[in-house]
Order: C-alpha cells, then structure tokens, then sequence
C-alpha cells in the first residue's frame, strides 16, 4: 500500500491525472477511483482539501512514483540497524578470537616448556591431562571458524532484507 499527502485541493479528475496511468480506459479508471474511494471511506475524492492524506491501492492502474510506500523507508533504516550490529558482532568475534589465540599460545608455551616436561616424567596421570590439553588446544584452535560463519550469514541476512525491501516499494 501506498500512501500520498494532497498538497492542493483536488477532485476526481485532478485525482486521476496525478494517480492514474494515462493509457487506462474510462472503466478501467472508474474502477481504480472506486478502489480509491473505498480505501479512504473518511474523504470524499470529489472534493478532497489541502492536507489530506489518502492510502493509495497496490493496483496496476496507479502510478507508483506519484506516492510514497507506507513503510517510507523502514526497512532500509532496519537493514542499518541489522549491519551495525552484525559488524559489532563481527568486531568483538574477531577481538575475542585473538584474545582465545593469545591463550592459547601462552597455555601452549607452557606445555612445552622444559620445566613442565621435567615434571610430568615422574607422574603419567600429569602426563595424560597435558596430553589431553594440548589435543583440545589444536582442536580449538582448528574449529575457529566463528567470523568466517558469522560472515557468511551476516552477508545471507543483509541479502534477505535487501530482497524485502526491492519487494515492498
């Protein structure tokens, strides 16, 4: 649905010039007033006053550019919205998933160390938890592919609002 604000007034004629496309027969013009007409019972489109706002029918017979969509433009300011958002979520991903790096890189160092592998001769329990570890260390470190995903569907969700809002002006 769309929606036009009557700046001067206007009547059935004026209405139809400005509303209508031109290559519409007499009936086909009757009907699409009709339609109008109907959509806005409170106004009376033989004389409609300066300053009237009428909700104009999605029908062929109207003129898209001579009115505005109701949503005016809800959604490009949600699809703004939607990709601030995203792009923080990517930002504190990326920030954390280097923060997780950077431990793992100390924890790992630490496995390593002489000092740790000197211990953990004298004690195979020690030695089974540090293997343990170090296996889930490499097996996070592998799985990090958090901002690759969360990428991907930012880009799939921006896509899907995009597609939205061509549909709906």
């Amino acid at each position: 649905m769309r929606v036009i604000t009557i700046e001067e007034k206007a009547d059935s004629k004026s209405l139809s010039a400005r509303l209508l496309k031109a290559n519409l027969s007499t009936i086909q013009s009757e009907k699409a007033l009709a339609a109008l007409q109907a959509l806005n019972p409170h106004v009376d489109i033989t004389k409609v006053p300066a300053g009237t706002v009428l909700l104009v029918p999605d029908l062929p017979s109207f003129k898209v550019s001579a009115s505005d969509s109701v949503l005016g433009d809800a959604l490009g300011e949600f699809q703004q919205i939607v990709r601030t958002a995203l792009e923080q979520a990517a930002a504190n991903l990326k920030a954390s998933t280097a923060a997780r790096a950077a431990e793992r890189a100390d924890v790992a160092a630490v496995l390593e160390s002489a000092a740790l592998k000197r211990v953990i001769k004298s004690d195979s329990e020690l030695k089974q938890q540090v293997a343990d570890a170090s296996k889930a260390l490499k097996e996070e470190e592998q799985a990090g592919q958090a901002e690759e995903t969360l990428a991907r569907a930012s880009k799939a969700a921006l896509a899907k609002i995009a597609e939205l809002r061509k549909h709906l002006r």
